[in-house]
């Protein structure tokens, strides 16, 4: 009595190392072998493909003297080599390692944001928010199976987040409609991208000679929700409604210009705003 395995495989070389992966595979049933011709049926099926994931120990310090009252807990984002998040973890302290798990073979960007949660109110939304007070991030390459460690170091978030603001330049007949006396502009932009979607708005009377909009981010560029971390690509949707005096009554919508505008940003702060800031012309 006898019955035969059969796999069907391909050969996988890492590190100079080969390794046998096998793809389907089956058994025939049992036979009792007779004289003559003996035939065998072999069924295969796919197999579980086994992935070898990898670890991160994760070390993270602070640049400096930390202020302690400013943070409340650490946000860990984990990142791919297509900028997709694949994990996010928060800890209450960093004293010890953060084991980062479950990670198959990639290039991975870390990023860490120290935050603590403002009851005062903000101007945008009249609610609570949690105010990122220190940044950092760190890149490294991980091999299946492998365990490696890995330190992201903070800095203070004046110096180390983005701090951008959106320059609306109107192009064509736009721009000849822009500056007419006795105008106001309502300003929209939508941001989106790496896990951030809002908007923001504002407003401004145009007089004689203003040919562009201006939106600075106030307080919302801290907000963890709304944090643009620098090196990474946002897009800058714009929508401008022009309102204004038609026959001696006022119009509040006359004209609306859009335009997009996708960027990556870069780290910035109040005293460099301008030569960070992100065009998006509408018309």
């Amino acid at each position: 009595e006898l019955y035969a395995e059969a796999n069907a495989y391909r050969l996988e070389e890492i590190d100079g190392i080969k390794d046998k992966i096998v793809l389907f595979e089956g058994e025939s049933e049992k036979i009792i072998v007779s004289a003559g011709n003996n035939k065998l049926s072999i069924s295969l099926k796919r197999t579980e493909p086994v992935i070898q994931t990898s670890s991160i120990e994760l070390s993270i310090s602070i640049d400096g003297t930390p202020d302690s009252n400013r943070i409340q807990a650490y946000e860990i984002r984990i990142r791919d080599s297509n900028n997709e998040m694949s994990q996010k973890l928060t800890v209450d302290n960093i004293e010890i390692p953060v084991l980062i798990e479950n990670l198959p073979q990639d290039n991975y960007t870390i990023s860490v944001l120290a935050y603590y949660s403002n009851l005062n109110v903000d101007g945008d939304g009249g609610e609570p928010y949690d105010d990122v007070t220190y940044y950092g991030k760190t890149s490294t390459e991980l091999s299946a199976g492998e365990n490696k460690s890995a330190n992201v170091e903070l800095r203070d978030f004046s110096s180390s987040g983005t701090y951008i603001c959106v320059n609306i330049q109107p192009i064509n007949s736009a721009a000849e409609e822009w500056a007419k006396l006795g105008s106001k502009n309502q300003y929209s932009c939508t941001i989106t991208g790496n896990g951030v979607n809002f908007t923001i708005e504002g407003e401004e009377t145009v007089g004689n000679g203003n040919n562009y909009g201006y939106m600075t981010p106030g307080s919302w560029n801290s907000h963890r929700d709304k944090f643009l971390e620098p090196g990474f690509a946002y897009t800058f949707d714009v929508t401008v409604i022009k309102a204004g005096w038609v026959d001696n009554a006022w119009v509040e919508k006359i004209r609306e210009y859009h335009g997009t505008k996708t960027q990556i940003v870069e780290e910035s702060n109040y005293s460099n705003q301008s030569s960070h800031e992100v065009t998006v012309e509408v018309e």
